[in-house]
């Protein structure tokens, strides 16, 4: 087996623990709110305002972190910033149902929100890093979709799982879950260094696209003085804000009252949502080379989302 069969094969091994990383995070921060919705608010004493009040602020974290999540992968070792990033993410989950006290869920849903933060930005530069540029996209989408894995089994399992076993010792179960596929990760994941050569090249071609470097403060001002920026910004908050809030923590409540079926059947149908998801990111991606334009893919996605 040669030396670049080998580079290969441990940036695909990467690329899948990113993967995994991605649909853990994804299953446990929208699956357990969802099913375990009832639960929670009696294990906390507390109503559905103060419920909406904690999934708030793991968004709010899971915002935040962005741009000292995106500065710190730049910087540091992509396996290690993925290991401690599935730590966070599974000791927010446990610290959240540790102790019936609210102010300390309130903190683990910003830890949470913290180490699921590190989820995209990662898969991302997984991607671009060890993919050839033409096919760092489609690793992208596909990591993405497979993302959506997580809530499309999670919710009828851990929905089913609640009608055998306590539903605090299975939200534990998946913390220390969380805990052994980082550290089994760290210690079998190989991340392979990028080809001087290769970085040599990449380096050249930004010098003669860019003349001055910018800093954080002055790429931040570039980058929110740029109006498209913003619609951008505004239009993914008002696509993904219903569908995340409705289908991470209301969803099966909502099914299961208006319906009238049991937990499990509700998060059957719930899920179907993720389904689509899965579905739909590589399609996207694939429209949008085949039309030449994001913008056409935008409006056709609100559209169907609408419907």
């Amino acid at each position: 087996m040669n030396q670049k069969t080998i580079e290969y094969k441990s940036s695909v091994i990467l690329w899948i623990f990113g993967v995994f990383f991605f649909i853990y995070q994804y299953g446990i921060r929208s699956v357990i709110l969802n099913v375990l919705n009832g639960d929670l608010q009696r294990y906390f004493s507390i109503g559905a305002t103060e419920m909406g009040q904690l999934v708030s602020l793991f968004f709010f974290a899971y915002m935040i972190a962005q741009i000292p999540v995106g500065i710190l992968i730049d910087r540091f070792n992509l396996k290690s910033t993925l290991t401690v990033a599935f730590l966070c993410a599974a000791i927010g989950i446990i610290a959240f149902v540790s102790v019936d006290n609210y102010f300390v869920a309130s903190l683990s849903q910003l830890f949470l929100g913290f180490g699921c933060s590190f989820s995209l930005v990662l898969l991302l530069k997984i991607s671009d890093n060890f993919f050839p540029p033409q096919k760092s996209a489609l690793a992208s989408s596909i990591g993405v979709s497979f993302g959506s894995l997580g809530p499309v089994f999670l919710s009828p399992l851990l929905a089913a799982l609640s009608k055998i076993y306590h539903w605090r010792n299975i939200v534990l179960g998946f913390g220390v879950l969380g805990i052994i596929s980082a550290i089994v990760g760290y210690w079998t994941v190989y991340e392979k260094k990028l080809n001087p050569a290769s970085v040599a090249k990449t380096y050249e071609k930004d010098s003669r696209q860019t003349k001055n470097y910018y800093g954080v403060l002055d790429s931040l001002k570039i980058i929110f003085s740029n109006v498209q920026f913003i619609w951008i910004g505004l239009f993914s908050m008002a696509i993904f804000g219903p569908a995340s809030s409705f289908c991470d923590v209301w969803g099966i409540s909502f099914v299961k009252q208006i319906y009238g079926i049991d937990a499990v059947k509700a998060a059957s149908i719930v899920s179907l949502t993720y389904l689509g998801t899965i579905l739909g990111i590589p399609l996207a991606t694939f429209l949008s080379e085949k039309l030449q334009s994001y913008k056409k893919v935008m409006v056709y996605g609100s559209s169907i989302t609408f419907i």
